[in-house]
């Protein structure tokens, strides 16, 4: 019966042990992420690395993140700045020297030409490495905005061969680069193709995704947007010859 109660005993204390060292690990893994974001916040970028294991990589709304160094590239447009993160973590599951964590994420970014607002709803992978939580790998996937009326544009184009699309489409990358800089990173071009048909002479659709009329009218009236856009427009003007031009949105 003595052994049946030191065994008990036993068990039991390292059960408690156990919930400790998870706790601790769960400390830890949620601390990494708040100072990667804290650091963030003050654009330390030096500071930011200490939280990223050597592979760190993410995939955020649809652009993806080969390093943190790629990372920090992107996170330099909003440089001068203010920035507030609030961080929700819905779940943190931690093993010996892996650990995943949920976390809904709201960010808002302010400076005299624009003001951001994004909700996000965010996976974060880590790995202990010398007794450190450090981040792998992130997704964040954007939530849609309350007043998202999918308002969109689209230009039905037709580019001769003998016109490089390369041309255009790096403008495209330009301006695109620049709508995000202003505050609307979701916004902007992308280009489809149209699906052969002996019955249409376009081969080319140049989309635009605004989110309503207010944020079109905002970004377009926006004088860096002016300025990139004249920069490319007599390169840009040609393969506009001939297009058709609409927009809709949800009623």
């Amino acid at each position: 019966m003595k052994n049946y109660l030191v065994i008990a005993t036993l068990l039991l204390v390292s059960m408690g042990c156990t919930q400790k060292l998870s706790e601790a690990d769960k400390v830890g893994v949620e601390a990494a992420i708040k100072g990667f974001y804290s650091a963030l916040e003050k654009f330390d970028y030096a500071q930011m690395k200490t939280f990223c294991a050597p592979d760190f990589s993410g995939y955020e709304n649809g652009k993806t993140s080969n390093s943190i160094d790629d990372f920090i590239a992107e996170a330099k447009q909003y440089e001068g700045s203010s920035i507030q993160f609030t961080i929700d973590f819905v779940k943190s599951d931690v093993g010996t020297d892996l650990a995943h964590s949920v976390v809904r994420f709201d960010a808002h970014f302010k400076n005299e030409k624009m003001q951001m607002d994004l909700k996000t709803f965010e996976n974060y992978f880590l790995k202990k490495i010398d007794g450190k939580w450090l981040i792998s790998f992130y997704q964040s996937s954007y939530l849609p905005y309350e007043n998202d009326k999918k308002y969109t544009s689209i230009h039905l184009l037709t580019i001769p061969e003998k016109m490089p699309f390369d041309v255009l489409n790096e403008s495209i990358t330009r301006l695109n680069a620049t709508i995000s800089k202003i505050g609307y990173p979701d916004c902007g071009y992308a280009f489809m193709e149209m699906v052969p048909d002996k019955n249409s002479k376009f081969n080319k659709i140049l989309v635009g995704n605004w989110r309503n009329a207010d944020v079109y009218k905002i970004i377009h009236e926006d004088q860096e947007y002016k300025d990139a856009a004249s920069q490319n427009e007599k390169g840009l003007n040609p393969y506009f010859i001939n297009d058709v031009y609409v927009k809709y949105s949800l009623p």
